[in-house]
Formats: structure tokens, sequence, C-alpha cells
């Protein structure tokens, strides 16, 4: 047997929520700070939040945690998108980095708009929960582990 991918959280004022894939190869913890989460809307959130881990794959919970070259890569994309549309060149600066943003938003959890509702982004979810229980919710950690990666 061989070790992959492996994580380990800790919780002092928080809880954790998970989700474990029907096929047993794709499990993800959250940590929710700001509660015990003894309701049941914080249960359903923490696992809402690991299912749409689950099925978004984000790169990081920030773009902060997001890899250098992986921004590096998308910003030197976005450039050669931006120069490809022949505006000048302040603009093609504005557009890039535009694009940029717009690719932070599609991969940092807590910009992503929540699958369940589109409307808000999965930090507004978490603070709306967090409201409706009276609680001040905070989503500060996730791990994603699936077999063979």
């Amino acid at each position: 047997m061989q070790i992959g991918q492996h994580a380990r959280l800790s919780v002092e004022n928080g809880y954790f929520g998970s989700y474990l894939h029907s096929d047993g190869k794709l499990g993800v913890v959250v940590k929710i700070e700001g509660s015990d989460g003894g309701s049941d809307a914080e249960k359903t959130l923490a696992k809402d939040i690991a299912m749409h881990v689950a099925a978004t794959n984000p790169l990081g919970l920030v773009k902060e945690d997001v890899p250098a070259d992986v921004i590096a890569k998308e910003k030197e994309i976005a450039l050669e998108q931006a120069k490809q549309s022949g505006k000048p060149e302040n603009i093609q600066e504005k557009i890039a980095e535009g694009k940029v943003n717009a690719f932070f938003k599609e991969h940092t959890l807590l910009a992503q708009p929540f699958v369940k509702d589109s409307a808000v982004n999965v930090e507004q979810h978490v603070a709306n929960v967090g409201k409706e229980a009276g609680k001040t919710l905070k989503l500060t950690q996730y791990a994603r582990i699936k077999v063979g990666e």
C-alpha cells in the first residue's frame, strides 16, 4: 500500500463537515469556525460546501492560496489574448487584469458562485446561513482528496 494525498485539519472554535462521493474515491472535509455546528442548518451548510468542493475542485480557498506559477501562466495567457484584440497597450493591461480576476472568481472557493444558488458566492452563502443562525460563521479551510491523485 502507498499513501498518496493526505491533509491534517484541526479546530478549536468550529466544526467540520464532510462529503464522501458515492464511488468512495473522492472525499472532502470543510472547516467552519464560529459555532459548534449543532443546528441542522449548520450541518447542512457544511455538507453543501463539501459537496460544492467535490464538484468544482477549486485551486484554493482565496487567491493567495493559488500557486504563483498558475497565476503567472493565467496572466501570460490573458495578456496574449488582450494583445490580439488590437487595443492600446494600457487597455490591454486592464483587459488582462479583468481576465485574471475572472479566473480567481471561478477557481477560488470563497469567490465561486455557490452551486445550489448562483446568485451568491460561497462566502456570502456561509455568511447568510450564519446570520440566520445568529452567529458569525466563516469557512476557513478544506481538504479535497481523491484516490489516485
